[in-house]
């Protein structure tokens, strides 16, 4: 059950929001929040966002509170309403999230070994994305995609009206053709003596040094 509510997550956007110091991932809670649509407000209005502010003034009774507190004691794993504590917010902007940080389960799955490494690679060919950080607190892995040219000839312009039916599915086959022809380089940032460094992984990284000025 674990397992299919990790996968789910990595099928729809993610919802990610910084409260009180922590992240919290809240994507599959969205549709059972009580106060979706009221005062026109929407959780997904917040995604990437620091919002202790606004779940203060919105929220009045401990009912709120206590389900953070409560998804703070399972840390990494969903609660039955689905949401679930990523750690501490490692990053220095108090506004935002970047915008490529997303919510990726540490723990190796026993049941299938899938490691948060391979986690990170899929959810990365989903999202068609060349850059994933994930993580919290003192320990923040960078994901980097790159892509290894491939040529499909399928992938022509469609002439015939039975090529333009055609055409979705030869676009999909394209695409797992890019998917399979990707690779993937593993970075992991540790906060040592108040300076963040890569620990595990080459730092060869286009953006690492951005990411890095952005950790706290």
């Amino acid at each position: 059950q674990m397992c299919i509510r990790y996968r789910s997550m990595s099928v729809r956007r993610q919802l990610l929001l910084a409260i009180d110091g922590d992240i919290f991932e809240v994507s599959n809670f969205e549709e059972a929040h009580p106060g979706e649509g009221i005062r026109s407000l929407y959780l997904s209005q917040y995604r990437h966002k620091h919002v202790s502010s606004e779940f203060d003034k919105y929220h009045t009774t401990d009912e709120a509170p206590q389900m953070l507190y409560d998804a703070r004691q399972t840390m990494g794993k969903p609660l039955e309403n689905g949401v679930v504590c990523v750690g501490r917010c490692p990053f220095a902007n108090a506004r935002r999230l970047p915008k490529y940080y997303r919510f990726v389960p540490l723990a190796d799955d026993e049941s299938t070994g899938e490691t948060h490494m391979q986690r990170a690679e899929a959810l990365m060919n989903g999202e068609k994305s060349a850059l994933l950080a994930y993580g919290a607190g003192e320990r923040v892995h960078v994901c980097q995609r790159t892509e290894t040219e491939a040529v499909d000839e399928t992938a022509q312009a469609p002439a015939t009206a039975s090529d333009v039916a055609a055409a979705p599915a030869a676009a999909d086959a394209v695409g797992d053709v890019a998917a399979a022809n990707a690779t993937f380089k593993h970075l992991t940032c540790e906060l040592k003596d108040g300076v963040w460094k890569v620990v595990d992984g080459e730092q060869q990284h286009k953006q690492l040094e951005k990411l890095i000025d952005q950790l706290v």
